[in-house]
């Protein structure tokens, strides 16, 4: 996962100079579009979280990591070589989301069944912290390849390191499948009411389950909106790569922090303590400078970082093993709608503090519901 987490931040950041390079629509769609491509795959989650239930973690995410790295050297030649159209950067995008998908649903699926109950906020916490934590090396060294390569090539730098999870793959324990037979259509309906119904039947699930959504939109609108900004805003791209720096960091405090939750009650005050920084984090960039945005990034990266590792423990605990899987390829296919609809706002005409206002007064309604599930127990 290490290698992983560090070329996905090599990617998330050459992602946006691409695609200004390779596009001819306006600058707020070029970079939306390619946020739209990679939210849209992610309805198939149900689907991927049945067969993430039914296939062995090593082969739900060696194969899919394997694909991932293969579509990346494939597009990076292709743009080296000047030969990649704006098109097939969505394309990219589109399958990358379709396996990260995958790769995510097995991962959550297995952490609860390789550590005790009581272990498990932590090992949530070390999961995040690679996931999220490591992209600050993937970013500084991100910010100083982009200052020396091409975006291509700086795609191209990240494929040994994506190549590295595939191979870590087949070091995983031998577990067997959480559950015997195929997906199919049918059971792919039983599967999604399933996970819907686990969903919407517990109190704190559903209200995590509407903060979630409101921050998907929220991603994908700051993730899109953030390098045009400061760029507008007189910042270059090391401001961007300073605001991304700032995000990462204060994930990996965010989790650090939420690790010491072990109780009930201490994952409750995380996961709203964290849901209202992610809200007030927002309000720093209706400003155009970019300190207000790195200020901001600070508040919601430690935000992020509380309230994910949080909501993630407390639904593990909640769900049953065998229903893990779709339980969440549910929960992914529902926050798909939210990360196309940021994406959409994103690429819209409104403007970039009208959009964080929206978010800020949406998501504090979300965080307000979240404290009045965990009050009500």
């Amino acid at each position: 996962m290490a290698g992983m987490s560090l070329g996905d931040a090599l990617l998330s950041l050459a992602m946006p100079f691409l695609a200004l390079r390779l596009s001819t629509v306006p600058d707020e769609r070029a970079v939306a579009l390619v946020f739209l491509a990679g939210s849209l795959p992610r309805f198939a989650a149900p689907l991927l979280g049945s067969v993430a239930d039914r296939l062995t973690p090593r082969a739900a995410i060696g194969v899919a990591s394997g694909l991932r790295a293969a579509a990346v050297l494939s597009v990076a030649g292709l743009a080296l070589a000047g030969m990649l159209p704006y098109w097939g950067l969505l394309a990219l995008a589109a399958a990358n989301a379709l396996l990260n998908t995958l790769i995510f649903a097995a991962g959550s699926a297995l952490v609860p069944r390789l550590v005790p109950d009581e272990l498990l906020a932590r090992a949530n916490a070390l999961n995040s912290g690679v996931m999220m934590g490591l992209p600050l090396v993937g970013l500084g060294l991100g910010g100083v390849l982009l200052g020396l390569l091409t975006p291509a090539s700086v795609y191209l730098c990240a494929v040994p390191l994506l190549a590295l999870a595939p191979l870590a793959a087949f070091f995983l324990p031998k577990l067997a499948a959480a559950e015997a037979g195929k997906a199919s259509v049918l059971g792919l309906w039983h599967d999604l009411r399933h996970g819907l119904r686990t969903i919407f039947g517990q109190t704190f699930l559903t209200a995590s389950f509407g903060f979630s959504f409101g921050l998907n939109i929220g991603l994908n609108v700051m993730n899109a909106r953030a390098p045009l900004a400061l760029r507008g805003a007189g910042g270059d791209i090391h401001a961007y790569v300073v605001f991304e720096v700032l995000v990462a960091g204060s994930i990996l405090a965010g989790i650090t922090w939420a690790s010491r939750g072990r109780s009930v009650p201490q994952l409750h005050r995380f996961a709203v303590l964290g849901a209202a920084l992610v809200t007030l984090g927002l309000l720093p960039m209706l400003s155009a400078a970019a300190e207000a945005w790195w200020a901001g990034a600070v508040c919601f990266g430690v935000g992020l970082g509380l309230v994910s590792v949080a909501t993630t423990t407390r639904s593990q605990q909640l769900v049953p093993t065998a229903e893990r899987g779709r339980t969440m390829g549910a929960l992914i296919g529902l926050n798909a709608l939210g990360l196309t609809l940021g994406a959409a706002l994103a690429a819209s005409a409104l403007s970039t503090p009208t959009l964080m206002l929206g978010l800020a007064l949406g998501l504090g309604a979300a965080a307000w519901t979240l404290a009045r599930a965990v009050q009500a127990g």
